[in-house]
């Protein structure tokens, strides 16, 4: 966190407060990913009807990444104690250790995966030509409970990072729900990231509704394990044995929002 004496409008208390710049990627990360080399980032971005625009960033340390959305409240509280809450999860993760995951610790991970998820969709506001796809209300809702959304999915799968170098790739993707006589048109946004050996999916709707199915498709990939909502499992064993390859990130990454005979199958087996 850097602060300065300027205020801000907080996305998440909507308070007007002293400004805290806040690390999209955690700090703590340098350390637990013990990166050789250069540290790169892969971004990767599509907007329905538009083409995916990619571009790689060089870092001099993973913090280098900063959101000035955030009041010191916010950010010196709650969120930096869900982040210390979710580290020690996390790192034998990212470093491949076999774990159980308790239904607490995928409910820690899901909460942290979506302050991720939100923080990378409002950077995205103040960049060139950049769009924040989820209203302001989703970033309250999670301000008032810190504990994942109803709206909300969040997967986990084994990543294979490239062997020199550290490579820090992420996607964001917009996809969407059509409107109904019952419901108004939800805007999804799918966020994925790869830290060390471990690939986190999260998307978010904007309405507080379960996203459906045909939407949420790219994360039941036969590589990638449900971590939230939570299902009848009370533990969640780590590693899986598929993995996902540099090469396949963003075919992983990116939206599928139809459903074929094969992808249907693998679904029903994920379903049980």
């Amino acid at each position: 966190m850097s602060t300065s004496h300027k205020r801000v409008l907080c996305m998440f208390c909507d308070q007007v407060g002293p400004l805290a710049e806040e690390d999209i990627i955690s700090r703590w990360m340098s350390k637990a990913l013990q990166p050789v080399g250069s540290i790169h980032t892969d971004f990767l971005t599509e907007i329905p009807g538009q083409p995916i625009t990619r571009h790689t960033r060089q870092f001099g340390n993973l913090s280098t990444l900063k959101l000035p959305r955030t009041c010191v409240g916010c950010n010196g509280g709650w969120m930096s104690r869900l982040e210390e809450a979710t580290r020690p999860i996390l790192e034998p993760l990212i470093r491949g250790v076999p774990v159980a995951l308790t239904s607490g610790e995928r409910r820690q991970i899901a909460a942290w995966g979506q302050l991720k998820c939100l923080t990378l969709d409002a950077y995205y506001r103040d960049v060139p030509d950049g769009v924040q796809h989820l209203p302001n209300r989703v970033s309250h809702e999670f301000y008032s409970s810190h504990l994942p959304l109803r709206n909300s999915l969040v997967t986990l799968g084994r990543y294979r990072p490239p062997r020199q170098g550290t490579l820090l790739p992420w996607g964001r993707f917009l996809t969407g729900d059509r409107a109904t006589p019952e419901k108004p048109e939800m805007n999804i946004v799918i966020a994925t990231f790869a830290f060390g050996q471990l690939l986190i999916q999260v998307l978010i709707g904007s309405w507080a509704e379960p996203c459906p199915m045909e939407v949420a498709f790219p994360i039941h990939d036969a590589r990638l394990t449900r971590c939230w909502p939570l299902d009848v499992q009370d533990h969640l064993l780590w590693p899986p044995i598929a993995d996902i390859a540099v090469t396949d990130f963003a075919l992983v990454a990116g939206p599928r929002t139809r459903i074929g005979a094969s992808q249907r199958e693998a679904l029903q087996r994920l379903q049980g």
